[in-house]
């Protein structure tokens, strides 16, 4: 049976295994830290790397098993735990470089050829961990990933694996967070302008915990408006013909935070004489709406694809069971969706497992247009 090929929702923390992660972090560190604290020094033990991925502490801090669920703190946690332990490894390859390149840069101030150094193994570190994700990604049968991530210097100073690169497309979206103030959104616009000339990102995705919109959020006038910030990501992204802006919405149950988000893009629209797209606007999760006639025009006026991540919702207690998934009021109203995995490692899954859950809880029917979708995407975005 017909797979999905494409990944368009994972960030890029929660990409690899729990496993492969400590294997990826064994080339870099003989032993971690335990229990991986601020400061190092409250650690009270240190585990070899060896051992660690037989360590159920370890794995339970790096990973939500399938099937389990968590709260949202527990969630950030374990990103912060992976983060945590990507940056001992630079620690370690900055030490390693310093002896390495002991006689070099001999007329640079100390002060900068410490930055150079680090900036040397942050790269070195970032580029082999972002190759490891696509080698499991290629082992899952991904032929196009789109992954977001909010360091557009690390972006723009990735580099795929050759043996890699007739085996998978990879791209980036500028994670932001719709909280950030609008001076703060120009700045993110600012970044997003620069990485999109480089090619190696696509778009922007707009995160952040989901919460109902606030009265200062809806005022246009008003400093957090959150339209004027759309406004500032959207004068960027139509520099280009093939972007995409994707909004986190519809992930818990709330007021109709991806409709008003749409009723937001209309006005953009509309104020600006475009036809929308470009950008591709795709809703992040979707899950959580109240079922109206205008929820389903804006969907289909700005062409949206709706991004379902059963696992992690699940995961995260979004949902019950699958079965609140609604693969099928979108499919019955024509609305185009795709299956993803909000970061496989993460929420101990993979594509597959993805579209079984899709598979059994469609009709045939619904399931063939969930790939034909997926193959229009994957014409679209490999070239």
């Amino acid at each position: 049976m017909e797979q999905t090929k494409t990944e368009l929702h994972t960030h890029l923390m929660g990409m690899l295994s729990a496993e492969e992660f400590l294997n990826f972090l064994s080339q870099y560190l003989e032993c971690i830290y335990w229990p991986l604290d601020e400061p190092i020094s409250k650690a009270s033990q240190t585990i070899p790397l060896a051992s660690a991925t037989m360590d159920k502490d370890v794995l339970a801090s790096l990973r939500i098993p399938h099937g389990e669920q968590v709260d949202y703190f527990t969630l950030d946690d374990m990103y912060a735990t992976r983060t945590e332990l990507l940056k001992l490894a630079v620690h370690s390859t900055t030490s390693k470089l310093n002896d390495l390149l002991i006689n070099e840069y001999q007329n640079v101030p100390p002060e900068d050829k410490k930055k150079i150094i680090h900036r040397q193994a942050e790269e070195t570190v970032y580029n082999d961990y972002i190759n490891h994700c696509l080698k499991e990604l290629v082992k899952q049968g991904v032929e196009y990933v789109e992954i977001s991530y909010s360091n557009a210097r690390r972006i723009l100073g990735y580099d795929i694996n050759e043996k890699l690169k007739d085996k998978i497309t990879c791209k980036f979206l500028l994670s932001t967070d719709r909280s950030r103030s609008i001076r703060n959104m120009k700045q993110c616009a600012k970044e997003l302008r620069k990485t999109l000339d480089s090619g190696s990102l696509v778009g922007v995705d707009i995160m952040g915990q989901e919460r109902p919109f606030s009265l200062e959020e809806l005022d246009y006038n008003n400093s957090k408006s959150f339209q004027q910030k759309l406004e500032i990501l959207f004068d960027e992204l139509l520099q280009h013909k093939n972007t995409t802006l994707r909004i986190h919405s519809g992930e818990i149950p709330t007021s109709n935070n991806t409709l008003i988000t749409l009723k937001m893009i209309d006005q953009i629209a509309t104020k600006k004489g475009i036809e929308i797209p470009p950008p591709e606007i795709r809703i992040g999760h979707g899950l959580h709406f109240t079922p109206n006639e205008d929820y389903i025009s804006l969907l289909k006026k700005f062409h949206c694809i709706v991004e379902i991540n059963a696992s992690s919702n699940y995961s995260l207690g979004n949902i019950k069971n699958y079965q609140d998934i609604p693969y099928n009021y979108y499919l019955e109203n024509q609305i185009p969706i795709v299956i993803a995995t909000d970061g496989h490692g993460l929420y101990d899954t993979t594509i597959q497992k993805e579209d079984e859950i899709a598979r059994n809880h469609t009709t045939l029917e619904q399931y063939d247009a969930i790939i034909k979708t997926d193959k229009d995407m994957l014409g679209k975005k490999v070239r």
